[in-house]
């Protein structure tokens, strides 16, 4: 395996957890109507990585 081969990998396995990480951060917030948070969420990185925090997402 090349470095660049094994760099593109690691990309893709960030990439899959961080959406992982977003889409469960979504259904929590869902399920607890907490819709102006999850807004927030989108727009604001520092917020959405204290609610990460918050609900042991990481």
């Amino acid at each position: 395996m090349t470095l660049l081969q094994r760099d593109r990998e690691n990309i893709e396995l960030g990439r899959e957890e961080g959406s992982n990480q977003m889409a469960s951060l979504i259904k929590i917030l869902l399920s607890e109507n907490r819709t102006d948070e999850l807004n927030r969420a989108l727009e604001e990185p520092d917020f959405r990585n204290r609610l990460f925090e918050e609900y042991d997402i990481l």
